[in-house]
């Protein structure tokens, strides 16, 4: 029975002169219950039957009402476990694809790196949490609707969120490598401030990950033990209560007396849990800083590299060759104006016309220059490109119709010529074609890593600030004697049911759906966006012999599924030089692992080792048509030694690797030959 707090403030003054009862316990900092009510025991005298009234109470401060929840628990028992198979639809899958690992730990020069895999590591989680959350409601049906002891309440209530902290941990961990540089050495950490760049570097990152999960379970484990000690107390002695006044009819100071000792006990142990609530919100602000900031961290890099990526449109389009004019019309016989018109209308139409100054170029000169391109950034290597081809083409054109230049020149066959203008070309061609295609699916995955950061923040969001109202909430609730706590914990039951249905629903689903879907892949050493084979002794006749030796590994690479067209280039990391020849092979030798990388949420890391092969790519449709255009005009490109060489070429510096997007008709990871 329950008295309207109006009719009971001067009636409990009354029980209170009839009784010498106790007084009340200390206010804590967060009792929000007037003074004149809190831990005060209502006037029961007013009742027909204080006896009945005085059990009444008592029972409802352990076996609260959840009435009006229970449809909820329904809806959410059933929409919440069809979440729980999706989640293990998913692992199953992971499963029979091979792809199923939970972390791992490639080998570093300070020692091993921590990689957890990010997306399985969410979906474990956010499974755990909803099996437990499911049980959680199913252990309140059992307390407060079947009536059972409910002995082990605190413990339930609390370690439900746990796997929700542990899910959102390991998200955060697994991605703050999706960014390859940080699986590097540290001195790429240099350009960042002192305290960033050591609380960033990995071998931080690696104890940081371990041990705040175990610190955050040490911090609500200790203060839990402590409550559910004193929550079972009150219970025992709400138990010992009911026994010793069973048949008592009136009224007495010791039932009243016996009544505030549980009672006090229990608003103790509440007190607590509030203050484990507290712990769990500082825990669920912590993860939600870390996923921010690694989650802003990765689109920050995606949308520099988009920007780096628009500016080049222009400058990859379609090559055009200018030959130079005549003698009577050359520089050397027109004024500096002209000169400089006639360069600027050939700069306009075609980009690039230096194929002249080019073919005298060996190819091992050609895939040098496009090694060190590479190891820029696009928009910095475009500009140099430039201002080199500026350079060549003034220099070819003031020496045209000098006589000395013309002796000294050498002669170049028109079949070779011929030969490096095609191959000259296809580079073009296919640089271009990767560019347009790159920057596509840029976009793609920045919008991706945007709608799983958007989810996750926000799930992350709300249970802080359910945690929060449950800590303030609850703290206080039992202190006032009128049981404010069952609609409070009926709020809660019916709040956390829709928020893991909402954002659990939209995180799994998207999952399954491949919305968020790891869409990096690596570990191919590709063809397709210039990669040197070095000079020297790299590149003779022993390095050819070798690379045609591994030509059977890498066919049988390719017909496993490891080759063909897995994906565009978005990152490539490399041991920052050349390195061909025996110095390569030394190189190699001394650091077979090289740097490690990873995927986008998944954080699939592996170590580039001396055996890997080369994964030709199948040529694009500007290839094709460029091959027929050239066929129909009468050049003959099928026997061209330098296209034979070509398709020979391998990289001598194993250490590069490049980090692959797939292609829309391909969604399989890559794996190693």
């Amino acid at each position: 029975m329950s008295l309207p707090p109006s009719s009971s403030a001067s009636g409990s003054s009354t029980l209170y002169n009839q009784f010498a009862l106790l007084p009340p316990p200390p206010r804590r900092i967060l009792s929000r219950t007037p003074e004149d009510v809190r831990c005060r025991l209502p006037d029961f005298t007013l009742s027909d039957d204080p006896v009945a009234a005085v059990r009444e109470w008592a029972r409802q401060e352990f076996f609260v009402n959840l009435d009006p929840g229970w449809v909820h628990v329904y809806v959410g028992t059933g929409c919440i476990g069809a979440l729980i198979l999706i989640a293990g639809f998913i692992l199953l899958l992971r499963i029979y694809a091979k792809t199923f690992w939970i972390a791992r730990f490639p080998r570093r020069t300070y020692g091993r790196v921590i990689v957890p895999n990010s997306l399985l590591g969410w979906t474990l989680g956010c499974g755990a949490f909803g099996t437990v959350l499911l049980a959680v409601y199913w252990k309140l049906y059992a307390y407060f609707r079947l009536g059972r002891w409910p002995g082990s309440f605190p413990l339930w209530i609390v370690t439900a969120w746990y796997p929700l902290y542990l899910a959102a941990h390991v998200a955060a961990w697994g991605l703050f490598y999706a960014v390859p540089s940080d699986l590097t050495e540290g001195r790429l950490l240099q350009g960042r401030s002192g305290i960033l760049r050591r609380l960033s570097h990995p071998a931080i990152i690696n104890v940081l990950g371990i041990c705040l999960p175990i610190i955050a379970a040490i911090t609500v484990a200790i203060p839990l033990a402590f409550a559910q000690k004193r929550y079972s107390e009150a219970l025992r002695m709400y138990g010992e209560w009911l026994q010793r006044y069973e048949g008592q009819e009136t009224l007495s100071e010791e039932m009243l007396i016996d009544a505030q000792r549980f009672w006090y006990k229990l608003v103790d142990a509440f007190h607590i849990i509030g203050g484990i609530f507290f712990a769990w919100t500082s825990w669920g602000v912590q993860d939600l800083s870390a996923y921010a900031f690694v989650s802003g961290r990765l689109l920050l890099t995606l949308w520099k590299q988009i920007r780096a990526e628009n500016p080049n449109e222009n400058a990859w389009g379609v090559v055009t060759t200018i030959a130079r004019r005549p003698g009577n019309d050359g520089p050397g016989q027109s004024g500096p104006e002209e000169t400089a018109e006639q360069e600027r209308d050939a700069n306009e139409r075609s980009g690039d016309d230096t194929l002249e100054a080019n073919l005298i170029k060996s190819p091992s000169d050609l895939n040098s220059q496009r090694r060190q391109s590479d190891a820029q950034s696009p928009a910095t290597a475009d500009l140099e490109r430039g201002s080199e081809r500026n350079a060549s083409s003034l220099a070819a054109a003031a020496t045209t119709n000098s006589p000395i230049s013309a002796q000294a020149t050498p002669k170049i066959g028109a079949a070779n010529a011929r030969s490096r203008i095609v191959h000259h070309r296809i580079e073009r061609s296919k640089e271009a074609a990767g560019r347009r295609r790159k920057r596509h699916h840029l976009y793609s995955v920045f919008n991706h890593v945007l709608l799983q950061a958007a989810s996750i923040l926000t799930a992350t969001m709300c249970y802080c600030a359910l945690s929060l109202w449950t800590a303030v909430v609850m703290s206080g609730a039992h202190e006032n004697p009128y049981n404010q706590y069952s609609s409070i914990l009926t709020a809660e039951l019916i709040i956390s049911v829709y928020l893991g249905i909402i954002f659990g629903g939209l995180t799994l689903l998207a999952i399954f759906k491949h919305t968020y879907e790891p869409v990096l892949h690596f570990g191919q050493i590709s063809t397709r966006f210039g990669h040197g084979s070095g000079s020297g002794s790299g590149s003779g006749e022993g390095a050819k012999a070798k690379r045609r030796r591994s030509g059977g590994a890498s066919a049988a690479h390719d017909a496993a599924g490891g080759g063909g067209n897995k994906g565009i280039a978005l990152f490539k990391l490399g041991g920052g030089g050349g390195g061909s020849g025996r110095r390569g092979s030394q190189q190699l030798h001394h650091q077979p692992s090289g740097p490690a990388v990873t995927t986008f949420f998944e954080s699939e890391t592996l170590q580039p080792t001396a055996t890997m092969g080369n994964v030709r790519l199948a040529p694009t449709d500007e290839e094709e048509a460029l091959r027929r255009s050239l066929s129909r005009s009468g050049t003959n490109i099928s026997n061209s030694p330098l296209l034979e060489e070509l398709k020979e070429e391998q990289p001598t510096n194993d250490s590069e690797l490049e980090v692959h997007l797939p292609l829309p008709q391909s969604r399989s990871s890559s794996r190693l030959a």
